[in-house]
């Protein structure tokens, strides 16, 4: 699709392409104004689908939705835990080309105001499995607020806590 670095976002109706190599910028419209109303908080890329993945809503009701590269924005569904256990947030998505899955944040209802726990998520339902918690000696640090992987690593990072970052 591109050969230089991109920086994609969603921007009121629009996916947004700004290509960092020479600063151009390509807008697609979007077939829903979804996004105007519900609040985008993650997107990630599945390259093997050609396909992006987006959270919205993250503190009420977290949606999983899909882009195309043409802009068709598609309903997955309302974020569920496998187990029927009730959770407070989804903040990050990320997708691994090396796993070939999609994983998310999620918080639990245990007081703990971060996402700290991480899991596999199906993208044909919105069904989230947990895997594991992440707990180090500072608790802003286990906040996963975006995730990105990179080869065999799931890195996590904190928006709040600077240079903070963790890698799983």
């Amino acid at each position: 699709f591109c050969q230089s670095p991109i920086l994609v976002s969603v921007v009121g109706n629009n996916l947004v392409y700004h290509h960092l190599s020479d600063s151009r910028i390509k807008y697609v419209p979007l077939s829903s104004n979804i996004f105007t109303s519900e609040v985008p908080r993650s997107i990630d890329y599945n390259p093997d689908e050609c396909i992006y993945y987006i959270i919205t809503n993250f503190r009420s009701t977290p949606k999983l939705y899909t882009i195309t590269h043409l802009g068709d924005v598609t309903l997955v569904g309302n974020l569920a835990p496998n187990n029927g256990q009730a959770f407070d947030t989804c903040e990050a998505i990320a997708y691994s080309e090396y796993t070939k899955k999609t994983y998310v944040s999620v918080s639990y209802p245990n007081g703990d105001p971060y996402t700290e726990t991480i899991a596999e998520i199906n993208t044909n339902n919105a069904v989230f499995t947990p895997i594991t918690t992440i707990n180090t000696n500072l608790p802003r640090a286990d906040d996963a607020d975006f995730m990105e992987c990179y080869v065999t690593l799931l890195i996590i990072s904190d928006n709040n806590v600077s240079p903070s970052y963790t890698t799983l």
